[in-house]
């Protein structure tokens, strides 16, 4: 299942995205504060052209959409 992400997300998200394997694969690889974390999240969230989606499986959160 794909649902967006909520605030009570966020902590998933970011341990995920400091995830070393992440971090290596990604354009930027220092780990992420949640102060910049927060910041990320609130340009996403009131941008209308985004969005980020939790995958599920079986209920369980499993990974990212972006």
């Amino acid at each position: 299942m794909l649902r967006r992400i909520d605030d009570g997300d966020l902590e998933t998200v970011r341990r995920w995205r400091n995830h070393p394997k992440v971090r290596a694969a990604s354009f930027t690889t220092h780990e992420i504060g949640a102060a910049e974390h927060a910041r990320w999240w609130r340009a996403v969230r009131g941008d209308p052209d985004r969005e980020v989606l939790l995958y599920e499986h079986d209920g369980v959160p499993a990974g990212v959409v972006t």
